[in-house]
């Protein structure tokens, strides 16, 4: 006896609701006879799209007997050029649709669990139940991600957490310190999905310092310990400077490669202020290899020896998300970059610098 198409389908697929984008705006207009209506349950532009996209899609019209570049070579690489990135830390897809569908056929199977908050984006749950996976739905409240709730939910079969930040449908967003203690609390296996947009912060400043290639900081605010007790060091400011970002959201700063002191491996302090707020402090590490290599190879360093402590040893390391990446340029300089994500406000959540 030959199965039905339902019978040979996947069990996953047969309780799956189909989503629902509402009545076609030509239906409604004739209906109450008006023109213009906007679906505002949509993320649509009423206004139209821009000449300049009109103008693109017509120019790229041409080419559609040809198949399209599948990786987005030349795309990833402009927005790579832009975010200062690397092209490989970026990831294209038609819509966050397909990018939140991708995450979770990659790290789910049957009988795995995802977090999410309820109500949230519908695309969360029914991506989770297309592959079997179970939907562990954690209440709002009110209205806003019940973060410690969600914590709390978290199980060896946790495999991945959705935050919507500003969460849809509900539009709220949750405090920075909230989502800060989130991230701290939960443990280092499951993949946290923040689903949000960000925009390019100008005027933020940006404060660096790190120690010269002798491993000693400087400046009058500066330790003994930290200055190695040279009175020159404390004299002076080395290495330490304040920048402010671009309309991109960038900074820009000419400095050497740090030296290393016992405990630590080679690392950049920085802060990031706006509207005279420090909004992030923290630290930012090299690439072991590469020190291993700076240490060995260049002349003003390889009289200090190999530093003693690795990343993976040092007690303030918080894993590779923390490195900056690196490429050696054609004069022989080192260019190293980092994307920053900061919240600004609860009113204003979605920002970078």
């Amino acid at each position: 006896m030959v199965r039905s198409l339902t019978a040979m389908a996947s069990p996953h697929l047969l309780d799956l609701l189909p989503y629902s984008p509402g009545r076609p705006i030509e239906e409604v207009e004739r209906e109450f006879g008006v023109a213009g209506a906007a679906k505002l349950a949509s993320n649509e532009n009423p206004f139209g799209p821009s000449p300049l996209a009109v103008k693109a899609v017509q120019e790229a019209a041409a080419g559609v007997h040809r198949y399209p570049d599948g990786a987005g070579t030349v795309l990833k690489a402009r927005l790579a050029e832009h975010l200062a990135v690397d092209p490989a830390q970026i990831a294209l897809g038609n819509g966050s649709n397909e990018l939140l569908d991708l995450v979770t056929r990659i790290f789910l199977q049957p009988g795995d669990e995802a977090v999410m908050a309820t109500p949230a984006f519908i695309v969360y749950r029914m991506a989770c139940q297309a592959l079997g996976a179970v939907a562990v739905e954690v209440p709002c409240r009110d209205f806003v991600h019940d973060l410690p709730a969600m914590a709390a939910a978290v199980t060896s079969r946790t495999k991945l957490l959705f935050v919507g930040n500003p969460n849809n449908p509900t539009g709220t967003a949750v405090p920075p310190a909230a989502l800060d203690a989130f991230v701290r609390r939960l443990p280092p296996e499951p993949l946290l999905v923040v689903d949000e947009a960000c925009n390019p912060v100008e005027g933020a400043d940006v404060d660096i310092w790190h120690t010269g290639n002798s491993g000693h900081y400087s400046g009058p605010d500066a330790s003994d310990f930290c200055t190695g007790a040279d009175p020159d060091a404390k004299a002076h400011q080395y290495f330490r400077g304040v920048q402010t970002t671009d309309a991109k959201g960038r900074v820009d700063f000419d400095t050497c490669y740090p030296g290393w002191y016992p405990g630590r491996s080679i690392h950049i302090h920085f802060t990031v202020r706006v509207a005279n707020q420090a909004h992030v402090t923290s630290q930012l590490f090299f690439p072991d290899t590469l020190t291993a290599q700076v240490f060995a190879e260049h002349p003003d360093y390889d009289q200090f020896g190999q530093p003693n402590t690795t990343n993976a040893q040092d007690g303030i390391y918080a894993g590779n998300e923390y490195e900056l990446s690196t490429a050696l340029q054609p004069d022989g300089a080192l260019l190293a970059w980092k994307v920053l994500v900061i919240r600004s406000s609860l009113a204003a959540p979605l920002c970078s610098a």
